[in-house]
């Protein structure tokens, strides 16, 4: 079972997934709610749930400004192999063979 880290802690085993008991399901529920149930470590009563996140997708826009924070705080991400970066605002759709006009988004795809 997966096990997530927070600030270097091991957390306590996610609990079984609703999905993954042989309870007869009563009420049909959204893919939404399959997926959630299935990643989430812990959640205690008047707290956020934590949630185990296996795929990490970043985009140039707004991921520097959270990687910063991260840095700020002194945080690391935990699984880099499991982090995917792709370029989807910075380039052109029509005349891809030009050079990127705005220097910030040229130097990002750098």
């Amino acid at each position: 079972m997966a096990r997530a880290f927070i600030r270097g802690t091991p957390a306590r085993a996610a609990p079984t997934p609703s999905w993954a008991r042989l309870e007869p399901v009563t009420t049909p529920r959204t893919l939404y709610e399959k997926v959630w149930d299935a990643h989430v470590v812990t959640h205690e009563a008047g707290a956020p749930a934590v949630l185990y996140i296996d795929l990490h997708l970043v985009h140039e826009v707004t991921s520097p400004q959270a990687f910063q924070g991260l840095r700020d705080r002194g945080i690391k991400v935990r699984r880099p192999d499991r982090t995917q970066a792709t370029m989807d605002h910075s380039i052109p759709t029509q005349n891809q063979a030009l050079p990127i006009v705005d220097p910030i988004a040229a130097k990002q795809v750098e």
